[in-house]
């Protein structure tokens, strides 16, 4: 095992860097444990950029962890990749460096990103303006949605897995968010991990947890939690009751629970209806192609004016909305759930309990009304919609089960109809034996009486 000292120096490809020294805990090397390994600071004594190793665990340490590293230098220019911009050490190139220290190989140098993960500000809960918030999530939003357009894909999303800095400077533009540990990034050309997350956190989807899934998809749960944390965290009612390294507790995800039910109505308050939409079908969705788009984050979280919002009462705002949905032409362009109106909550209410109690074509019919008060491009109309494709299967599937029971019947009905006609035509025949039998005996008694 690495068991690095302060001041150790290592020649790495014609450069010394140094160990550096904890800024929380003097005479102790820099080091922040992961998953996989340690992440170390090292200081660049030649004067250039301070750099990161991040030294693998044994089970993690992969010949493949090279060709990886390669792929990642074409994407490193990205938004949010400064760490793609990494070199593995090798025997081919470090040689002398690992016969000195082989727990090295196939260890990662990369930049050293200043900032603190966004696990730290939950965990000392601190406090943050709803600006900053909106920033915040916002650049992430912006990160992942460009992972998206490209096919890419962390697939280990969580709190320590994201560093933020700038986030309490007075010029908004100074934040910036960075992705950490991209080891087990989806990539065109990059081969699956032997080793993927697992487990339970506060990020990842009850229905990911057995079977771990490594796509492009793979960050919709995970990416729409921690927008959704950003979102609310200047709230002081979310940061109280925030569970530890994440939010939600893990085993609190996707159920009707007391912290969901708060961070749905803060980012309501907050952000407005089409924002809370997209938190509530991420957090009842049942695969992660369900979950919102990051595209569709990105936009509504950029069209937000969160200064009138916030001047406005949020009754006004309900009525003004009610007001849009009822009579404007302008419907269309409309990106808030308009749910004040009790009619529409009364035909919601009414529609699920016709699907719960199995009246599947009535509950179509409800959801099919409901629709047409919400413009194409909200949030809570494509939920309606992946919920009646969902009974239209249903019902769709109860219908296959009754045409398979008809024609059973049928089959039956048939098989009788066949058995009946030869039942009687065995019938005739045996009576017609019989009936032939006795001709015969008595034309053989009347002969024997004649002759006698």
């Amino acid at each position: 095992m690495f068991k690095p000292e302060i001041n150790l120096k290592l020649h790495i490809r014609e450069q010394v860097f140094s160990m550096a020294e904890h800024p929380t805990f003097p005479g102790i090397p820099y080091g922040q444990e992961g998953r996989q390994g340690t992440v170390y600071k090292l200081l660049n004594e030649d004067g250039g950029q301070d750099a990161a190793m991040k030294v693998f665990r044994p089970s993690f340490r992969h010949p493949s962890l090279v060709k990886t590293s390669e792929k990642m230098l074409g994407i490193s220019d990205f938004k949010g990749f400064r760490v793609c911009d990494r070199q593995v050490l090798s025997p081919q190139l470090e040689m002398e460096l690992l016969s000195q220290y082989p727990e090295l190989l196939y260890s990662v140098i990369m930049p050293w990103i200043d900032g603190d993960t966004w696990c730290e500000v939950i965990q000392e809960r601190r406090e943050l303006k709803e600006e900053q918030c909106r920033h915040l999530a916002i650049s992430l939003a912006e990160i992942l949605s460009g992972m998206e357009q490209r096919g890419l894909a962390h697939t280990d999303l969580s709190s320590s897995n994201l560093m933020v800095s700038g986030y309490q400077e007075e010029k908004l533009s100074e934040i910036c968010v960075e992705l950490l540990d991209l080891e087990d990034l989806y990539m065109t050309g990059i081969e699956e991990p032997d080793h993927l997350p697992e487990g339970m956190n506060g990020y990842m989807a009850t229905y990911a947890r057995k079977d771990s899934v490594w796509g492009p998809d793979s960050d919709r749960f995970a990416g729409g939690i921690l927008i959704a944390e950003m979102l609310a965290w200047s709230s002081p009612e979310i940061r109280n009751l925030s569970w530890g390294e994440s939010y939600f507790d893990p085993d609190e995800i996707q159920q009707e629970c007391n912290r969901f039910e708060l961070m749905q109505q803060t980012i309501e308050r907050l952000y407005g209806y089409e924002t809370a939409g997209l938190f509530v079908r991420l957090w009842r969705s049942e695969q992660l192609q369900q979950c919102p788009s990051f595209g569709e984050w990105l936009i509504v979280l950029s069209s937000i004016d969160l200064e009138a919002e916030l001047d406005q009462p949020v009754e006004e705002l309900r009525e003004d909305v009610a007001n849009e949905v009822q009579g404007s032409q302008e419907s269309e362009a409309i990106q808030v759930n308009p749910f004040p109106d009790d009619k529409l909550e009364e035909s919601l209410r009414k529609a699920r309990e016709l699907e719960e109690g199995g009246q599947l074509s009535a509950a179509l019919w409800e959801y099919g009304k409901l629709i047409s008060y919400f413009p194409e491009a909200s949030s809570l109309r494509r939920e309606i919609e992946i919920v009646m494709s969902s009974v239209q299967q249903s019902i769709d599937e109860s219908l296959e089960t009754e045409a398979k029971d008809t024609l059973k019947v049928r089959d039956i009905l048939r098989k009788e109809q066949i058995t009946e006609p030869e039942n009687l035509y065995r019938n005739v025949w045996i009576v017609t034996l019989i009936l032939s039998v006795v001709f015969i005996l008595i034309s053989l008694v009347f002969y024997i009486f004649k002759n006698i």
